[in-house]
């Protein structure tokens, strides 16, 4: 088995689990990975003054980071020792202090025992590994938007919302992403609610299970547009709700229709790499 193949085989099995922290020996090979906790500034450099990070870069909460090396300082201000982590993301090494990592195991401990030689060799093995996750999340990424733009729209994020503590009502929030290379007219979005035990809400003025939305636009190509809808249900039992349908009309008259609207719809996972290339 090539070392490209084994470090894919090792990457897909670990964004597969959802763990917090794992480490594996394969041949002698050992790779760590920590969850960020919360959303967090890494920084690229460490000032040895006060042991600060500098040149900062934010990371997104839930982020499973792939740690290639370990690093203390002593800070020439009051003498303190800080210990980082080493981490490589979407090409860069950054450091982040080591309490701010959820990890299963005592990393920096593990590592701070191999020698030089093996220090070098899981720095780079670790950093193969970081450059394949970010191949694999562009993949996934790329794959998304070829999809959504043959469907011709992207949902960007949506939610319900409750209009009020004094009225009975649920509103709809939401943002289209126009993906194709011709102008959004309309879009009808239909949406059907459920109530905390996932029966679908009846709306007690409308009379409706189906409720259809009307977003106008111009959405220009490769552009987003958000819309906010006050009393979609008249009631307030409205706990969660799903788009069922949608239909697109665009500028040159032509019509589309999305059957399957969940798969347009952009996940959590997705989000965090579109606002990386912002």
């Amino acid at each position: 088995m090539s070392t490209s193949i084994k470090f894919y085989l090792i990457i897909v099995f670990f964004l597969n689990q959802l763990v917090f922290c794992q480490a594996t020996k394969e041949d002698k090979q050992f790779v760590a990975l920590g969850l960020l906790s919360n959303d967090k500034y890494l920084g690229e450099t460490i000032d040895s003054y006060n042991c600060s990070l500098k040149y900062l870069n934010e990371i997104k909460q839930g982020e499973v980071l792939i740690i290639t090396g370990i690093k203390e300082c002593v800070s020439e201000k009051n003498n303190q020792s800080s210990k980082f982590y080493e981490v490589k993301f979407n090409e860069k090494y950054l450091f982040i202090e080591v309490d701010f990592l959820i990890c299963e195991k005592d990393f920096y401990g593990i590592i701070n025992d191999f020698t030089e030689i093996e220090k070098n060799s899981f720095r780079e093995n670790s950093s193969k590994l970081a450059d394949i996750q970010r191949l694999e999340k562009l993949k996934k990424f790329d794959e998304f938007i070829k999809y959504s733009s043959q469907q011709g729209l992207i949902i960007k994020k949506w939610d319900v919302l409750d209009e009020s503590g004094y009225t009975d009502g649920t509103g709809v929030e939401i943002e289209f992403i126009n993906p194709t290379k011709k102008t959004i007219k309309y879009i009808w979005t239909t949406f059907v609610g459920y109530n905390a035990v996932k029966d679908p809400v009846i709306d007690r003025v409308k009379g409706l299970k189906n409720i259809t939305v009307k977003s106008i636009g111009p959405i220009e190509p490769n552009e987003s547009g958000s819309y906010t809808y006050e009393y979609v249900w008249y009631t307030d039992i409205v706990e969660t709700a799903k788009i069922t349908n949608i239909k697109i009309q665009y500028m040159d008259g032509t019509f589309k229709t999305i059957t399957v609207p969940n798969k347009v719809i952009m996940s959590d996972a997705l989000l965090k790499i579109l606002d990386e290339q912002e």
